[in-house]
């Protein structure tokens, strides 16, 4: 079981390994693609990083679904509920018969059902235009706050960008003053990460501009003074 984009660091899981050692040993690799789906898909390039269509980090990797178990998760990209299981007829028929929380819960809003289609039918329209532009944003605010001098963990340019900035004292301290800036980030203090690992964890949407990714850099720069102090 793995996640395919894990959510602190952006980092990918090294699917082709996994299931190679899968197919060895005739295992089934779990896959959730919560984070994944709808932003990475298939044909990645050094210019369009994310890939295309938003279809999941399998095909991100240009792989199948052999030896796989794939959930997608459709509150992250689409803004919804509810995910889905890309599986063998055998194995839907296992999960219907075995899997509890499947037996207990309830329908989907239908709300949440309409905004789902409409985003798919927004990424048929304007997706790979919107990952483009996500992706842009994304590597200008890392190489913004790495010429800063900040450590900041992300090795793929996937949106999820975390921040070194000292202990979780430091890290309340500053994320209080980024929210004073009109700035909101998730606080990821021990025991969310390891002690001495405590980051800032910074989304960056497709609906963000140039200027608020600036405007996030200025204030990160700000907060460089005030701890060197």
């Amino acid at each position: 079981m793995v996640d395919g984009v894990y959510s602190m660091t952006g980092d990918y899981a090294n699917l082709p390994e996994l299931v190679k050692l899968a197919k060895k040993y005739n295992a089934l690799v779990y896959i959730d693609d919560a984070h994944g789906f709808g932003v990475v898909g298939e044909d990645p390039t050094d210019d369009f990083s994310l890939g295309r269509k938003g279809n999941g980090i399998v095909k991100y990797f240009g792989m199948e679904y052999d030896n796989i178990i794939y959930v997608g998760g459709c509150s992250k990209a689409y803004s919804s509920l509810a995910a889905f299981v890309a599986c063998s007829k055998e194995m839907k028929t296992f999960i219907e018969a075995f899997a509890t929380p499947y037996d207990l819960s309830g329908p989907c809003p239908t709300a949440s059902l309409a905004t789902l289609l409409s985003g798919l039918e927004l990424n048929e329209k304007t997706g790979d235009e919107n990952r483009k532009k996500l992706s842009d944003l994304t590597l200008r605010a890392i190489n913004g706050l790495r010429g800063l001098g900040y450590k900041v963990l992300n090795k793929t340019g996937f949106p999820i960008i975390s921040v070194f900035v000292g202990d979780t004292e430091k890290l309340i301290k500053t994320a209080n003053i980024l929210f004073n800036e009109g700035i909101l980030v998730t606080v990821a203090p021990y025991p969310m990460m390891k002690k001495g690992e405590e980051v800032h964890r910074i989304t960056i949407t497709s609906a963000n501009t140039e200027e608020e990714v600036d405007k996030l850099i200025e204030v990160f720069s700000k907060i460089k003074i005030l701890l060197l102090d």
